[in-house]
């Protein structure tokens, strides 16, 4: 439209022309403005994400978080990574971690009892997270900093 618009016959006319030369400018304008809005994402929309693996750590997955919210699995991980610097698991291990060593120092459940709870099938599951975060196991974290 725009090139039809400033084809020779067009040009001629000055008020086309004048309209033309305000319009550009402004189409120009509103592009920026909607690549500045598009790359500006605000992180009040990752904390409904957030509450939801909060609330669902026992079983949600990404792609169920991502179903959830209406948007692609790798879309989801990747803004969670940049929002919060860490990855879907990696929230969803420090929740589960956390529920554990409250549960390891203010009760005596079981270990099995504990990693069922957190949403583990199998205690080894849990006993790799503990390793991996405290390099010792749930009964070494229990000893050190049970009731």
């Amino acid at each position: 439209m725009l090139l039809k618009g400033l084809s020779d016959d067009l040009v001629k006319n000055n008020a086309l022309r004048n309209l033309y030369a305000l319009l550009i400018p402004e189409l120009t304008s509103c592009i920026e403005q909607e690549t500045i809005n598009f790359s500006q994402e605000k992180e009040d929309d990752i904390l409904p994400v957030l509450k939801y693996i909060d609330q669902h750590f026992k079983t949600v997955t990404l792609t169920q978080a991502a179903t959830h919210f209406g948007y692609n699995t790798n879309y989801l991980g990747n803004k969670l990574r940049v929002q919060t610097n860490q990855s879907f698991q990696e929230l969803l291990d420090n929740k589960k971690f956390s529920i554990a060593v409250s549960l390891l120092q203010t009760t005596n459940y079981s270990i099995e009892k504990i990693a069922d709870y957190v949403g583990y099938s199998s205690t080894p599951s849990l006993f790799r997270l503990f390793k991996q975060i405290t390099g010792g196991t749930p009964r070494e974290y229990r000893a050190k900093h049970g009731e």
